[in-house]
């Protein structure tokens, strides 16, 4: 993320289109994120506590520069025997062949409303996940046979222990009430050809998956 702003600006110096995908990003870095030249920010409503929803923030000049492939619901104005009118004033109805997810939109309304105001132990919700995050990073880096791949700490924090199955290992925490999630994610590719970090686990035999712990709002201080 430090970087981030960087590599947008040398995609976009070699004519390339940037789309984020700031599922992770956005409930901690929304700010970062809007500092940035993306053309476009993805992102999932229910990992800022809202409903199940997939958003997407994007240019205008993007919009209208795509070929639209599936028409349908609120994107047509008018319908004659051999063709049809779409939307001109409103770009971002060409993504909409169909009626809208209100209920997840309005829920997600809510739970931005709520991130806005919410104060865990009094904090400010930046600096209450900045302290759980060095707690976190400092208590994962100093178990003996586990390997951090963060270099420092991040709301965000994926591990892995050579001798331990990941999987299994995320089973045990859940029964704890600690929730993690274990495999490779959406970087499968980056992850297990270019970095060589363990496979999924797909048989007891092949080698451990990774596994990704996150801090958010509603995460409490640790009592120890």
């Amino acid at each position: 993320m430090a970087n981030l702003a960087d590599l947008v600006r040398d995609a976009h110096a070699r004519g390339g289109i940037v789309i984020l995908d700031a599922a992770q990003a956005m409930a901690h870095e929304h700010a970062l994120l809007r500092g940035t030249d993306a053309d476009a920010i993805c992102f999932s409503a229910h990992k800022m506590y809202g409903a199940s929803l997939g958003v997407i923030v994007t240019r205008i000049d993007l919009l209208r520069s795509l070929e639209i492939g599936f028409v349908g619901g609120g994107m047509v104005t008018d319908v004659r025997e051999d063709s049809f009118d779409l939307v001109t004033d409103d770009p971002g109805a060409l993504l909409e062949p169909g009626l809208q997810a209100w209920g997840e939109i309005i829920a997600l309304g809510r739970a931005l409303d709520w991130l806005g105001h919410v104060r865990p132990g009094g904090l400010a919700p930046r600096e209450h996940i900045e302290s759980l995050s060095g707690r976190l990073f400092d208590g994962l880096s100093a178990i003996p046979g586990l390997v951090v791949l963060n270099h420092a700490a991040s709301p965000v924090i994926s591990v892995y222990a050579p001798k331990q199955d990941s999987h299994r290992l995320a089973v045990f925490l859940s029964q704890q009430q600690i929730m993690v999630r274990s495999g490779h994610f959406c970087a499968h590719h980056e992850l297990k050809e270019r970095l060589g970090l363990p496979r999924s686990c797909a048989s007891p035999s092949d080698s451990t998956p990774l596994r990704r712990t996150s801090t958010g709002r509603t995460t409490p201080s640790p009592a120890s």
